[in-house]
């Protein structure tokens, strides 16, 4: 393990509460979810090389904002210097150029799938960040002065149907 580490770039993509994950197909790590990117091109900067593993991977253009985290890992075949990125999509429609699945995902659900021990930390920072966000909205929200009392199945259908669809086949790890 005496050669240089492999400098990967990975996009944190957040839309309706929810994170966008891949799971890879093939290669180191076979099997696992992430988060979308890949290994920086010599002379490439680490957004050049976000936005174009991210096209090459999903087929969608996205806007990197700000660097969220580092993180140097020792797997026993390489070592990785990950750099993680908030991003965004900004146009075009998902489509798995790989045949890996996707999925969107709640904060408190991404311990549920199994990740790289790399991305740790990434997960309990989003996971941290959920409450805090909850807390701003509880303070903002005020009651409503008339109750509807209406059946839990009905508020059930409701929500299972705004929310986003999981494009992976195997869902999480059980």
């Amino acid at each position: 393990m005496g050669d240089l580490p492999t400098v990967v770039a990975a996009a944190v993509i957040e839309a309706g509460g929810r994170y966008l994950i891949t799971r890879r197909v093939k290669g180191h790590l076979e099997g696992f979810w992430e988060f979308p990117g890949g290994k920086i091109r010599p002379g490439e900067t680490l957004p050049e090389c976000l936005r174009r593993e991210v096209r090459e991977e999903l087929g969608v253009e996205i806007s990197v904002g700000e660097k969220i985290d580092t993180v140097t890992w020792h797997y026993p075949e390489r070592s990785v210097i990950l750099h993680f990125f908030r991003c965004g999509i900004a146009s075009g429609q998902i489509t798995p150029q790989e045949g890996q699945a996707f999925a969107w995902v709640a904060p408190e659900d991404l311990e549920r799938y199994r990740f790289p021990p790399a991305d740790a930390s990434i997960i309990h920072r989003l996971r941290g960040a959920r409450p805090a966000l909850q807390a701003r909205i509880a303070r903002k929200t005020t009651r409503p002065t008339t109750w509807f009392p209406v059946p839990f199945t009905t508020i059930s259908a409701a929500v299972t149907s705004r929310a986003p669809r999981s494009q992976n086949p195997s869902g999480p790890r059980a």
